[in-house]
């Protein structure tokens, strides 16, 4: 299909969804695999444009799968997803793939603080994995998770984030921490940086967390690996309410 015709393309998809309902009325939209007819990887201001107006018509979305894997977003274009996505005042699940996406550290701030104003957001599947970000940005995503107050189960990727370090588990903890109503959680830290004691930081952080019943975390790392797994293990158990628990530690090759 030529770049010519993505964007009729795009809105047949979404309308096509929702007939032979009223207009307006829809409360779910998922946007996959059709980026891939996008030759060069590259997310335009008009296609942002577009989709912009489909979304600002969606008075009662509360669900948004949004698949950009592997799509160049620019710094002006992530700042304006999120401006969308904190108008839906209804939204309560979203699940937005970023990875390989080339977002900027200011790109990742400007989501997590649009993020933030989703008041009624309880389901949240972000994939962050295999970008380059800076520590403000993970400060940021600490910010935007202390204001998801609603938040219940969280899938969060940062697998591939070389400089996620100790200290960026640090302030991801600070974050998880203030998430008083989570219960489930999934975090993916394979290939970063994040060391034995960046994942017991974290851990550490997440007994604040008291509905917090099923946790699932993969790591990939040799000093975790070699020197952490037991005392990974024991900081675990000592959640009394849990009732699922998965550690998936490998080491690095």
């Amino acid at each position: 299909m030529s770049q010519n015709n993505i964007y009729p393309y795009i809105f047949f998809q979404i309308r096509r969804i929702f007939q032979p309902y009223p207009p307006y009325s829809f409360t779910h939209i998922i946007l996959k695999d059709i980026f891939n007819i996008q030759s060069n990887n590259q997310i335009g201001d008009e296609f942002v444009s577009k989709l912009g107006q489909a979304l600002q018509q969606c008075l009662y979305l509360s669900s948004i799968s949004l698949d950009f894997d592997e799509i160049n977003i620019s710094q002006h274009n992530t700042q304006y997803f999120g401006v969308l996505i904190s108008c839906c005042n209804n939204l309560t699940v979203l699940d937005l793939n970023l990875c390989r996406t080339n977002i900027s550290s200011q790109g990742a701030q400007d989501l997590w603080t649009a993020l933030s104003r989703c008041s009624q957001l309880t389901n949240l599947h972000l994939n962050l994995g295999n970008n380059c970000f800076e520590n403000q940005a993970f400060h940021a995503i600490s910010q935007g998770l202390e204001s998801c107050q609603n938040l219940k189960n969280l899938v969060l990727n940062l697998e591939g984030i070389y400089n996620f370090s100790r200290d960026s588990a640090s302030q991801l903890g600070i974050g998880l921490s203030k998430c008083s109503n989570l219960s489930i959680l999934r975090i993916i830290l394979m290939r970063n940086g994040i060391g034995f004691k960046g994942l017991s930081l974290l851990i550490q952080a997440l007994k604040h967390c008291s509905k917090l019943y099923d946790i699932e975390i993969w790591s990939r790392d040799n000093e975790v690996y070699q020197k952490g797994k037991k005392e990974i293990l024991k900081q675990l158990q000592k959640f009394k309410k849990l009732v699922k628990l998965l550690v998936f530690v490998y080491d690095s090759f």
